[in-house]
């Protein structure tokens, strides 16, 4: 686990496309290649930080919203049951 810091340069992440569900979203974030894009993308020499023009260099691959319905439901039961 790494050590992270909050400081008053949050933002919240809202998905307008009805392409791209935020549950989904939120899964892919936490995933080994959502936590890549964070790493990829993070600036500044002596605190490093997620910026917003990090945030907009994010690839992300979003199926069809059965697709992610069903990776959403799917990932929701196993978290659940462990």
């Amino acid at each position: 686990s790494r050590e992270m810091n909050v400081n008053q340069h949050v933002c919240i992440i809202r998905t307008k496309n009805s392409s791209l569900k935020p549950q989904y979203l939120n899964y892919f974030l936490q995933s080994e290649y959502g936590q890549l894009q964070v790493e990829l993308n993070m600036s500044g020499a002596n605190r490093e930080g997620l910026t917003l023009d990090g945030l907009k260099n994010f690839l992300i691959t979003i199926p069809s919203i059965t697709e992610q319905d069903t990776i959403v439901n799917y990932l929701d039961d196993i978290i659940t049951f462990y």
